[in-house]
């Protein structure tokens, strides 16, 4: 790594540039164990759901790769084993790839749900969700109701 790639690195307690501190740091209770919901405005549309740690997103993940019924070379669909072999490979190279660079500046949610600036609304059936931090406008804690 040169001088100026380290320069680059954001330390884990600050928020990259272009990443509000507060939400920066609600991501990082997050990878502690402390979710909570939350309402993020994105590029017009609003993106509500809980947030969770890096580490809940890849077992969602792999879990999702399981309900997909992923198919082998064979065309056979992949048993649980090979779910929770993909899950601990995912979470050993993410926490691989932290070591060496710091948090990522991703944000991570469970039960999303999109709602369109046109009033539409979208129940995702991902198990998760992962958008880039810098790419939020604004955000609160909570999710609206639907009253």
């Amino acid at each position: 790594m040169t001088m100026g790639e380290e320069e680059k690195v954001p330390k884990p307690s600050t928020a990259p540039e272009g990443v509000d501190p507060l939400l920066w740091a609600f991501a990082g209770l997050a990878e502690s164990g402390f979710g909570m919901p939350v309402t993020l405005q994105i590029g017009g549309a609003l993106l509500t759901g809980r947030i969770i740690s890096s580490k809940q997103y890849l077992e969602g993940l792999a879990d999702g790769f399981a309900k997909a019924n992923v198919l082998n070379e064979a065309g056979e669909t992949q048993s649980e084993e090979v779910s929770r072999a993909m899950t601990e490979s995912l979470v050993k190279g993410m926490s691989d790839l932290a070591s060496k660079v710091g948090r990522m500046p991703y944000l991570h949610l469970t039960d999303a749900t999109i709602r369109s600036p046109d009033g539409n609304t979208v129940r995702l059936q991902a198990a998760v969700w992962r958008g880039r931090l810098d790419a939020v406008a604004g955000f609160v804690l909570g999710i609206p109701s639907d009253d």
